[in-house]
């Protein structure tokens, strides 16, 4: 975030061919990204409830609490 300037609001941003940085980027740009990125590395299917789990479970590693972990997956609608 620092090397981006940003110092708040979301942090994946869009970016346009003019290399003006916006304030959001859309879910499908996200998807397409990860999807793209899964398959570089032998993944042919993946689906949002993979991405759910996983992040979950670093969270969890990483010592967030559960409750917490919960109300963001809820309010994403993942």
């Amino acid at each position: 975030m620092s090397a981006a300037g940003i110092e708040d609001g979301l942090l994946l941003r869009s970016i346009s061919k003019g290399g003006k940085i916006g304030d959001t980027i859309s879910d499908w740009a996200i998807w397409s990204v990860v999807e793209q990125s899964a398959k570089e590395i032998g993944i042919e299917r993946s689906g949002a409830h993979d991405l759910r789990r996983t992040c979950a479970k670093l969270c969890r590693k990483a010592g967030g609490d559960l409750e917490q972990i919960k109300f963001r997956e809820r309010q994403s609608g993942l």
